[in-house]
Formats: structure tokens, C-alpha cells, sequence
């Protein structure tokens, strides 16, 4: 499969193809990419993961980590990894300006950090005692056959 980066990468916007008018400030230096970042920084979800603990079973810290604090170490992770998958594309001629390592890093590391949005407390034990409940309360017929 042939991987289309000029497409991949475009800097157009939803609001942008619905209303014709470009969201991009006059002056603003950063990219689209750059700009998709800092929402999410500024967003609340991004916000209130950090009233939620991130759980790791037998670690031997004792300090308590934020979901917040999680999703900031893969976003830098995928930044990282992203930024040597951007030289290699480079390299291989499958990207054509060292401009789109940076939006490639800039979307991995965003990626990073909303990955855990929406997700339940205690992670996938939290998921599998949701569907319990839900289960054993018969919830889940309930609310399929309202649908």
C-alpha cells in the first residue's frame, strides 16, 4: 500500500472545508499541526487527567502517577519515535522536505497525548468491570434494544 503524504499531511481543516475560511491567525507562526497540539494541551479532557491515577500493578514506586503524566511521557516518546520514522521517509524519498518530520512528530506527539481520553478508571480492568456490571444488571440489552 502506497502511502499518499501530500494528502496525509495536509494542513486544511474541517472547519476550513465546511465554511471556506482558513482557522490559521495572520502572524501565527506555527503550523496547522502545531496549532491541533496546543488545543489539546489547553483542552479540559487533556486537563482532567490529572485527577486521574495511572495504575501499574506491583510497581515497586510508591509515587502516585497522573494519566496526565502517562500521556506527557508517550507523547514525548512518540515524538521521538515519529521523528526517526520522518528521517527514514526522508531518506527513502517517501516524503520530499525535512518540514514534514516536524508535522510528523508534531501529530505523533499529539496522538500521544490524548491516547487515554475517554477511558474508563483503572484502564482495560476498568473496561472489563464495566461490562461486568453491565452484564450482571442486564443494562446492556436494556440500553441495545432503546437503540
Amino acid at each position: 500500500m502506497v502511502m499518499k503524504w501530500e494528502t496525509l499531511l495536509s494542513i486544511k481543516r474541517v472547519r476550513e472545508l465546511i465554511t471556506g475560511q482558513s482557522s490559521a491567525k495572520t502572524g501565527d507562526h506555527r503550523t496547522q499541526f502545531d496549532r491541533d497540539y496546543d488545543r489539546a494541551v489547553f483542552s479540559s479532557p487533556v486537563r482532567r487527567l490529572h485527577d486521574k491515577t495511572q495504575v501499574f500493578p506491583l510497581d515497586p514506586n510508591d509515587s502516585v502517577r497522573t494519566r496526565l503524566t502517562h500521556s506527557l511521557e508517550v507523547s514525548t516518546v512518540a515524538r521521538d519515535v515519529a521523528g526517526a520514522i520522518g528521517r527514514w521517509l526522508l531518506e527513502e524519498g517517501e516524503i520530499s522536505e525535512e518540514a514534514q518530520i516536524d508535522s510528523i512528530k508534531t501529530i505523533a506527539a499529539t496522538c500521544g497525548l490524548i491516547h487515554d481520553l475517554g477511558n474508563p478508571p483503572f484502564g482495560h480492568a476498568g473496561e472489563v468491570a464495566i461490562q461486568e456490571w453491565f452484564e450482571q444488571t442486564n443494562m446492556l440489552s436494556t440500553l441495545m434494544m432503546k437503540a
